[in-house]
């Protein structure tokens, strides 16, 4: 169909869409140096050009959709570059009672942030921290001080921008590096552009996102990598490069490139970066880098030598788009690899445990369509595993064998970066905004005698009393975008084989015996001119790692209450 009245040179993306009261009326939107809005009115026969104007085709990379009314085929619908603005800036939801995942939002945060990174501070309650696409980035608590959270929680920030990591200073509070790198004080708001290549003359390659990471054994230390690794020691007023350049020598054509996209490549032979950093949690000097067009790399003496230790199935433009390094173990990683590019959407996890001598692919339970883009291991269970995919968050108890959906409420959503904070998960969607589960504990406790058991207590976390939000007399109109709140109080998780046929009954006691609290739940729930509420149980249905069906329910105390309060049954 080349010709007849259609572009042909510089052409790009094109979207078509068929008149439903007319099929032999056909729409084009063409990215194209003579681009626009063409119309058939004979079945792709012949063209004309209805529209030139660039405002409906720039940026066609992005868009490049039409559709048509259906019942009038001359009114057609486009998106254009000035509407990519509908996506509002970011949101963050949590998964409370380890039941159901929630999200913080405002009129400034909407639903449809796209988040590349979550990461979290050492603050109380902690701070959530991540780059926006086309909306910069944004920093939230985790719990407000009013009662939901709402648009008086959450920060712009300038480090980051709308693509990079973000790394808060855990020796600084208040202090955050992003991006390219920037330091941004919240304190003085100044910011502080140090680039790791300002003292290193070259040509350093970068894509759109570069990992950013501080040291988990060495808080002064951060590195950032470009084809080569960065790292500095002194809050990035010096940079030091630390390893040659870590990329294929010549990755080649991926094989289902198209001719035309092929003769655009940039000139050279190199072309990758490194792409996730894994510094190791229990042995200074071992730091994994995984890179761009499929290659891991590790040294054991903090940069002084390198050593591939790719797996020999990974093939050229393969993404290593994340590797976790163990928290209890060193020599042990875990590397999450995206194909996608190749056309290829199966999950690809691979674990080694013998400083990448070998490797097994460790992703069965994730099924294709769900590419690989994060992992992580539980810090305070070991093999208690993470994955974030192009589709969900999946769970492994045994590291990494066998997987399960830990999706529960969480929207089917591309879940780009995940960090295991105290006893949360906390989550960035590309087009959902951030999401938190809160309390892990009972993730954390399951294995096969509680699958075994016909009923199971959990044991609870350490609670810290805390007094409710407030709006101090001007609550913010329902209207507005907001959240509830994580609960006050202590979180009880408990579960049954089956589902019980009378109401369920729990009692605390103290250390002397002396009955404390008593819940059930069929209870109604019941307010004090105290403030304090007792919240009812609620069921709902988990899996575990065997076949059977785990009930876990969580009673929460809404308040704490006061001196001589009682619960009435």
């Amino acid at each position: 169909m080349a010709g007849q009245g259609l572009p042909s040179e510089g052409l790009g993306r094109i979207g078509i869409a068929f008149a439903p009261s007319n099929p032999r009326r056909i729409y084009l939107i063409v990215d194209a140096k003579e681009g626009g809005l063409f119309r058939s009115d004979n079945g792709g026969q012949s063209w004309q050009r209805v529209s030139n104007d660039r405002r409906i085709w720039q940026r066609g990379w992005y868009f490049g959709e039409v559709s048509v009314d259906p019942k009038d085929p001359d009114k057609a619908r486009l998106l254009r570059a000035t509407a990519a603005r509908l996506g509002v800036p970011g949101s963050i939801s949590r998964l409370g009672s380890s039941i159901t995942w929630w999200r913080t939002t405002s009129f400034l945060t909407g639903f449809t942030a796209r988040s590349r990174t979550a990461v979290a501070d050492n603050q109380f309650p902690y701070w959530v921290y991540g780059a926006q696409q086309d909306s910069g980035s944004a920093a939230t608590p985790s719990r407000s001080k009013y009662r939901s959270l709402n648009f008086h929680d959450w920060r712009p920030m300038e480090a980051g921008d709308e693509n990079g990591y973000i790394a808060p200073d855990t020796l600084n509070p208040g202090v955050v590096f992003g991006g390219f790198v920037a330091r941004q004080d919240f304190g003085d708001e100044q910011v502080q552009q140090m680039p790791p290549t300002l003292a290193h003359q070259g040509h350093y390659r970068r894509t759109w996102t570069l990992p950013l990471v501080f040291s988990p054994i060495d808080a002064h230390v951060l590195y950032f990598g470009s084809q080569v690794l960065f790292r500095t020691g002194d809050g990035g007023n010096s940079w030091q490069v630390i390893s040659p350049d870590l990329t294929r020598e010549d990755p080649g054509v991926p094989p289902n490139l198209d001719a035309a996209t092929a003769a655009d490549a940039p000139k050279g032979k190199r072309h990758g970066v490194i792409y996730t950093i894994g510094p190791s949690f229990v042995r200074a000097g071992e730091i994994w880098a995984g890179t761009d067009d499929g290659l891991i790399q590790l040294t054991q003496d903090e940069g002084k030598t390198w050593e591939n230790v790719t797996p020999p199935e990974l093939t050229p433009w393969s993404k290593v788009t994340h590797i976790e390094a163990s928290h209890s173990d060193a020599g042990t990683a875990y590397a999450a690899v995206d194909r996608h590019r190749l056309d290829d959407y199966q999950a690809y996890l691979y674990r080694t445990r013998d400083f990448g001598k070998t490797w097994q692919r460790v992703s069965s339970g994730i099924p294709d369509g769900s590419f690989l883009n994060c992992v992580r291991e539980d810090p305070a269970r070991k093999g208690l595993l993470y994955a974030c995919t192009e589709k969900g968050v999946y769970v492994s108890f045994d590291d990494g064998d066998d997987w399960q959906s830990l999706q529960l409420n969480l929207p089917v959503t591309s879940v780009r970066d995940l960090v295991v904070h105290e006893n949360d998960l906390a989550v960035a969607t590309f087009g959902r905004s951030f999401w938190i589960l809160d309390d892990v504990t009972p993730l954390r406790q399951m294995d096969s005698h509680v699958a075994a058991a016909d009923a199971w207590l959990f044991r609870p976390e350490n609670a810290i009393r805390m007094r409710p939000g407030s709006d101090q007399g001007t609550p913010v109109p329902r209207d507005e975008w907001l959240a509830a709140n994580p609960p006050e109080g202590a979180a009880l998780d408990y579960f049954l084989k089956d589902k019980p046929s009378t109401p369920i009954q729990m009692e605390i006691f103290d250390s002397e015996g002396k009955l404390v609290r008593r819940f059930a739940s069929d209870d109604v729930l019941r307010f004090k001119s105290s403030g304090y509420a007792i919240r009812n149980l609620f069921w709902l249905k988990r899996g575990c790692t065997g076949s059977c069906g785990i009930f876990v329910t969580r009673c929460r105390r809404a308040y704490a209450p006061r001196t001589g309060d009682r619960l009435g049954r």
